[in-house]
Formats: C-alpha cells, sequence, structure tokens
C-alpha cells in the first residue's frame, strides 16, 4: 500500500472515531436535558416519600397500615401477625437491618431489599405505604 492510501485509509477511520464520539456526546446530552425537564417534579416526589403525612402514633394511620400489612400486602405471612418474625425477620424489636426509621421503613416497602423482600411500589400507593410505616414502628415501640 502507498503512503498516500495508508494516510487516507488512517484519515478515514480517525474521522469516523471523531464523528462517533460526537454523535454519542450529543445523545448523552439529550438525555440529560430530559432528566433536568422532569427533574424538578421526580426530586420534588422524592423529597415528599422521605417523609411521612403522618404524625407519630397517628392511631387512624395505624389501623390502616395494620389492614394492609395483615391483609391486601400479606406482610404477615413473612413477618408474622405480630410483627415477631418468620420468614422474614422481625418487626417487634429494635434490630434493623436497613434502618428503622420511618423514611428507611418506607425505602423498604417502596424498592424491596434482597434476598427476598419484594417492592410494594406498585401494590399500594405512598399513602398506604406510609400507613404499613406506622404501623410498623407501633411494633416496635409497644415492645
Amino acid at each position: 500500500m502507498a503512503l498516500r492510501e495508508r494516510y487516507t485509509t488512517v484519515t478515514i477511520f480517525v474521522l469516523s472515531l471523531l464523528l462517533a464520539a460526537v454523535v454519542l456526546f450529543q445523545l448523552s446530552l439529550a438525555a440529560g436535558s430530559e432528566d433536568t425537564q422532569t427533574g424538578g417534579a421526580e426530586a420534588e416526589a422524592e423529597a415528599s416519600a422521605s417523609e411521612s403525612p403522618f404524625e407519630e402514633g397517628d392511631p387512624e394511620a395505624i389501623e390502616a397500615g395494620q389492614a394492609l400489612y395483615v391483609g391486601e400486602l400479606g406482610c404477615a405471612g413473612c413477618h408474622g401477625q405480630d410483627g415477631g418474625g418468620g420468614i422474614g425477620p422481625a418487626l417487634n424489636d429494635d434490630q434493623w437491618v436497613y434502618g428503622g426509621e420511618a423514611a428507611d421503613i418506607h425505602e423498604t416497602l417502596v424498592n424491596g431489599r434482597p434476598n427476598g423482600m419484594p417492592a410494594f411500589a406498585d401494590a399500594a400507593d405512598d399513602e398506604q405505604l406510609w400507613q404499613v410505616v406506622a404501623f410498623v414502628q407501633s411494633l416496635s415501640a409497644s415492645e
């Protein structure tokens, strides 16, 4: 191959790489702008999701949470009717694998945890999940 042909081949290769890099960069900018368009709403939702809408010890929230825990969500199947544990860990003591604060429990309910704890974000709305949080916290408060 002549020197000129090699130069042309290398130039085409380098220009192709450069073009690919520019295209990837443009795609990443477009994806970033979509994130910033919805970022405010997502951040607001995330902030509100980390704080319970109920006062600690709210009897109505605890009662509603207990109904969900025992019934619709089936938490009692793994954690026991009284939160004493079974397949899943006990919820009526002060030993928490992922944290026992309301926001920690809510995070667990929303996203699940490895090794068996399912996510409930699609099974109940956020208010219902906070009601379950209120009930679960009442279990450890009563011990």
